[in-house]
């Protein structure tokens, strides 16, 4: 079964399917995209402009559903105890956002909560989705371009155990600066460090 053949079978089926999955997860159907442009015969620009579209509308929804939680009592109580206030650093908050895929939702959702200006929250994300969209789709191309190389110069098993190898080093190290990105977070975005 070859995926180059369905999708060009089914064409706009998929632009579709990227773009509702864009909504969710912008950044990483970006990446994935622009890895996959390499294999398959996507098109750029309209690759671009689905990853931008699902990317920034989704950002919006994130952000009506994070007000409309300010709402609900239940969770109004469970939230108010959070210190970080997004309307500090607006732009350099959605950045970092942005880089943390994980947790891009559940930042845009406390943004919205806490009733943020909804124009600079357009213009900044607006701005935002335009360079981040190009970025992922930038590094996933290149990253196909890198991973199509090194299986021509590595076959079989050795490539599969430096992949590995590449891996663990990288979990390593996340897991080595995560006490050291949260504090680094918390003092950015304006968290009480007295806790």
């Amino acid at each position: 079964m070859d995926l180059g053949l369905i999708f060009t079978q089914y064409e706009y089926l998929f632009y579709f399917i990227f773009f509702i999955t864009a909504l969710v997860e912008g950044p990483i159907i970006s990446f994935t995209l622009g890895y996959f442009s390499n294999i398959y015969d996507f098109n750029l620009i309209i690759i671009y402009f689905i990853a931008f579209l699902g990317d920034f509308i989704g950002d919006l929804l994130h952000y009506f559903i994070g007000k409309y939680f300010n709402k609900i009592k239940f969770i109004h109580n469970r939230i108010k105890k959070i210190k970080i206030e997004p309307r500090k650093n607006l732009f350099l908050n959605i950045f970092l956002l942005k880089l943390t895929p994980p947790l891009t939702s559940a930042g845009l959702l406390y943004i919205g909560y806490k009733q943020t200006n909804f124009r600079k929250f357009i213009s900044n994300g607006f701005l935002l989705s335009i360079i981040f969209s190009a970025g992922f789709i930038s590094l996933g191309r290149f990253s196909g371009i890198t991973v199509g190389v090194f299986d021509l110069i590595y076959s079989g098993y050795i490539s599969i155990l430096l992949k590995f190898i590449m891996f663990v080093v990288f979990i390593f190290l996340i897991l080595k600066y995560a006490p050291k990105l949260k504090s680094f977070f918390k003092k950015i975005m304006g968290g009480n460090n007295n806790e």
